[in-house]
């Protein structure tokens, strides 16, 4: 199916967006100084770069492309940093499985055959097309994923190895103790393996597991895998040059997934924080690496952000809801087996130093969750966008916290279009910015939170119309780059006020599939909040560096204030007030 091209923004609107945006988180000066850079702009060579921007977008959508997609993939493969703390992905998963008795592999086998049924029709070619609640067809481009691969390091950009089709005995990775075992998981036909297979599979690989303990722990790949690729490149090349390591590795990159099977008790923010980036949790350059709970009965998933999106894993995990487990038996496959892998002397003592220093930063990390009481949709006034109030609750947390508001990133997704990925709307508007003051000040009037919610729909729509201007300036910016001019426009202290991100945000709606997640800030002193509709409360997954981050405990507390404060407000506005037209907010 033919999918729409991903647009080229007209060059006046993504300006004025800016301008908008920067009058929202600058004060006079800096606006005015932002205005005389985009006159610059527009008298110099913007024009230019728009027309061979536009050239370029026809060319990649006959190329099947967007003019995005090798500039997005390049942005990512070239990050150096270890991945959990750059732009990997922790998520708490619902599969809608019974909870069995304690300590029985029949709970974390469904799990495993639910997952492994999803994974297996990917790798057979056998998935079918994704469409959203309107009816339209989304992009399949980040479906591969599911079938395996692992993102390799080298010293300037990473690659991705995808695997290969479906094998003849399809196999999944398990982590125990920090040590990886390969594990059949479906027949000779790429079918997952029934239940009760999958468990008795299980049953041995634990045993071989806790029969070693964990004295062989390595640093083993997996472990290594945690550090960023300028440190891990050059040991693993060495490694790779050993036979039995190649073969171990090709094989590791063929996995479908891996599974980490913990007993722990901790908290639901811990248990984010620690799969996002304790090692021996996950292999976090395979695309998806789960963890299941055999205690708690719960079931994670850590992704490796540069091939998929929350979009993606939602309706994934949606299927995997939807699957039937099948009882029959199967035929015995084979025996689980531990992929080791031997490191030089050299090589392991480097790599034992890096790790440390990588476990010093992770360290800072915090995750806290903060739950808000949601008010009933038929006790609201009128129609408001459940995302447009939780942005608005940050909106008001930031002027209460810190006495301003400063940039903040929120993704949308971008599907329906060719190779479409996400787009950035910026939820920081001066409609939002006046309506969180006067509240704060409690001067706050109905049409103040109208135009404020007004203000983010008119986002929403630009974003879901591909007219969002971020990927449009970066799009100008590799334009630049290919033709070898230097625009100072890029450069200048307006533009990169705006995409310092004090707020780094996501939303994947509800909590059906996806309960919550988190992810490592964008910047040392900011926040990333994944952000949740649960039926009676929003929930906000706050993490931050400690030190680092600014104030963190004043900034938690002002989320629960601002929430307090907007349903207070909302609640009490007149019965009058509800009985105007009403206003759509998405």
């Amino acid at each position: 199916m033919s999918m729409a091209p991903l647009p080229v923004p007209p060059l006046d609107a993504s300006l004025e967006r800016f301008l908008r945006t920067v009058a929202a988180i600058a004060g006079p000066g800096a606006e005015a100084a932002a205005r005389a850079e985009v006159g610059r702009f527009r008298r110099g060579g913007a024009q230019r770069l728009q027309r061979e921007l536009e050239r370029f977008a026809e060319s990649e959508h006959e190329a099947g492309r967007s003019w995005l997609s090798e500039e997005w993939s390049r942005e990512y493969l070239r990050v150096r940093e270890p991945l959990p703390l750059a732009s990997n992905v922790a998520y708490e998963l619902e599969l809608a499985i019974a909870a069995g008795d304690p300590g029985d592999e029949e709970w974390a086998a469904e799990a495993i055959h639910r997952i492994a049924t999803v994974h297996l029709a990917e790798a057979r070619g056998a998935t079918s097309p994704e469409v959203d609640a309107r009816g339209t067809a989304l992009s399949m481009e980040q479906w591969p994923r599911l079938a395996g691969g692992i993102r390799h390091p080298r010293p300037v950009e990473d690659v991705f190895l995808q695997a290969g089709g479906a094998s003849s005995r399809p196999e999944i990775g398990v982590l125990r103790h920090g040590r990886l075992f390969a594990m059949p998981v479906g027949d000779e036909s790429g079918r997952a393996l029934a239940i009760r297979t999958i468990a008795e599979q299980l049953r041995r690989t634990l045993a071989l597991a806790d029969e070693g303990g964990r004295g062989l722990r390595a640093p083993g790949f997996a472990d290594a895998a945690y550090l960023g690729s300028d440190a891990l490149a050059g040991p693993l090349e060495g490694m790779l040059s050993e036979p039995e390591n190649a073969r171990a590795y090709r094989r590791a990159a063929g996995l479908l997934f891996v599974v980490a099977l913990t007993e722990e008790s901790a908290d639901a923010a811990e248990r984010l924080r620690a799969l996002l980036v304790e090692p021996g949790r996950a292999l976090v350059r395979k695309p998806l690496s789960y963890q299941l709970d055999l205690r708690a009965r719960r079931v994670h998933v850590h992704s490796e952000h540069s091939g998929i999106d929350g979009g993606t894993l939602v309706e994934a995990v949606r299927r995997m809801q939807r699957v039937h487990p099948r009882a029959e038996d199967d035929e015995a496959p084979a025996a689980p087996v531990e992929l080791r892998w031997r490191w030089s002397s050299g090589a392991r003592s480097a790599l034992r130093e890096a790790l440390e220093a990588y476990r010093g930063r992770a360290s800072r990390i915090r995750v806290e969750l903060v739950r808000a009481p949601r008010i009933p949709e038929e006790r609201l006034p009128f129609r408001m966008s459940p995302d447009a109030l939780q942005q608005l609750v940050m909106t008001i947390a930031q002027l209460r916290a810190f006495g301003r508001a400063r940039s903040a990133y929120e993704a949308v997704d971008m599907r329906a279009f060719q190779s479409g990925r996400t787009e950035c709307l910026r939820p920081v508007t001066p409609e939002a910015v006046a309506f969180g003051r006067a509240l704060l000040d409690g001067g706050a009037r109905p049409e103040g939170l109208r135009a404020a919610l007004d203000a983010h729909r008119e986002w929403v729509k630009a974003c879901k119309t591909g007219h969002g201007f971020d990927r449009h300036f970066t799009g100008l910016s590799m334009i630049a780059a290919r033709l070898g001019i230097s625009e100072p426009f890029f450069a200048c202290e307006a533009l990169a006020a705006v995409r310092t991100d004090l707020l780094s945000t996501t939303s994947l709606g509800a909590a059906e599939q996806i309960m919550r997640y988190t992810f490592a800030p964008t910047t040392d002193h900011g926040f990333g909040i994944a952000y949740t509709r649960h039926p009676d409360a929003f929930e906000f997954s706050v993490s931050y560096f400690e030190p680092g981050s600014e104030q963190p405990a004043r900034f938690l507390e002002s989320l629960s204030e601002a929430a307090r404060l907007l349903n207070g407000f909302i609640v009490g506005l007149s019965d009058s007030e509800s009985e105007n037209p009403e206003m759509t907010t998405e």
